[in-house]
């Protein structure tokens, strides 16, 4: 990870951000039935075509791009992958040719 990226590294948690600033954790699972890990954002940030943020009951002055959708206060979005030793398993292939070659070879 390069010099603008934090990584903050424990026992049962890795801190990291990704190349979009968002904070994101690997972390170790709590789950008493098997082993699993938590990866992803910590936070979900939801956009919103800004030609139709009016039918959201939204303004925007821009017609192209993208805004930010606030999300309810009542409302959670989840961010993160739950997963197992053996879904990890089969990933790690994919995962590793890409640390080598840059590539997603499916």
């Amino acid at each position: 990870m390069n010099g603008k990226r934090t990584v903050t590294i424990n026992t049962k948690l890795v801190a990291f951000t990704d190349t979009n600033g968002k904070a994101c954790t690997l972390q170790k699972s709590s789950d008493t039935l098997s082993d699993k890990i938590w990866l992803g954002t910590d936070k979900a940030s939801l956009k919103l075509l800004n030609k139709v943020a009016f039918k959201h009951g939204l303004e925007s002055e821009a017609s192209t791009g993208w805004m930010d959708y606030p999300i309810p206060e009542d409302v959670v979005v989840e961010s993160r992958m739950h997963l197992t030793r053996e879904t990890v398993k089969e990933l790690l292939p994919y995962l590793i040719n890409f640390v080598e070659t840059g590539e997603l070879k499916l």
